[in-house]
């Protein structure tokens, strides 16, 4: 892959492309959604339930994107397709896509003990939602279609890519581009805070793969590839051994 200067930035305003148009759109557009996710994980007293995560995932998030997308378009005038940062073929962002789910798949079975040995976690809102799902087979279709596609995979790369490339243009230099890098990987951690700590730093560790590898290869679709994957299969394989009373 190499990298390419797509035409349509040339055709922005210079306003469009102003450092502080880009910090304004990750005040708008990033800051409030891991703003009041996680104060309402703080102000939580009870376990999240399979309804609520569904109407999250399926009416919340997808709403959250399209705004995302707006802000995308006629505040910093740019298109989905701008995010592409490389060109690639649609088969390199599907082999990409498996490729980084094998590595953060991997990352998730090797440290996920070791993290689990030195760290707390709270799983029961994860295992409300999966009980919820054997027992409820129209919902773990739901879930398992646009609550994973679009609720998590879509909505989440799209809030990536759009806080990085936001971020890469208000400075320049290797180090702060690496800052970002690490500083999405800390907010995602910190938005699955109902999870505990085990279950932020798992989810920091597995986004800041994700990344380092739209910073190396600066794709969108196969970072949506590999987080749907990602979430699929465990989910997927969890369903299949409570179904078959394995766990």
């Amino acid at each position: 892959m190499r990298k390419t200067t797509n035409p349509s930035l040339d055709l922005h305003e210079p306003r469009q492309r102003s450092r502080w148009i880009q910090a304004l759109a990750i005040l708008i557009g990033v800051a409030p959604i891991y703003g009041m996710t996680i104060m309402s994980h703080v102000n939580r007293d009870r376990p999240y339930g399979l309804d609520e995560i569904l109407f999250y995932s399926c009416v919340i998030a997808p709403i959250m994107l399209v705004v995302l997308l707006l802000l995308l378009r006629f505040l910093c005038g740019e298109r989905f397709g701008d995010l592409n940062l490389k060109q690639a073929c649609w088969w390199q962002d599907v082999l990409g896509g498996i490729g980084l789910t094998v590595l953060t798949l991997g990352t998730v079975f090797f440290l996920g003990p070791v993290i689990g040995r030195l760290l707390p976690s709270n799983p029961q809102s994860v295992d409300n939602m999966l009980i919820g799902l054997v027992q409820d087979p129209l919902k773990l279709a739901l879930f398992m279609g646009p609550g994973l596609a679009l609720g998590a995979a879509g909505f989440e790369e799209l809030t990536r890519v759009f806080f990085l490339t936001r971020w890469w243009k208000i400075a320049s230099g290797t180090a702060w581009r690496w800052l970002g890098v690490f500083v999405s990987a800390a907010m995602f951690g910190l938005a699955h805070l109902y999870q505990g700590p085990a279950g932020i730093a798992n989810t920091a560790i597995s986004r800041l793969i994700l990344a380092i590898a739209y910073l190396r290869f600066g794709r969108v679709w196969f970072l949506i590839i590999s987080h749907y994957l990602h979430d699929a299969l465990q989910i997927g394989l969890f369903v299949y051994l409570i179904q078959n009373g394995l766990i």
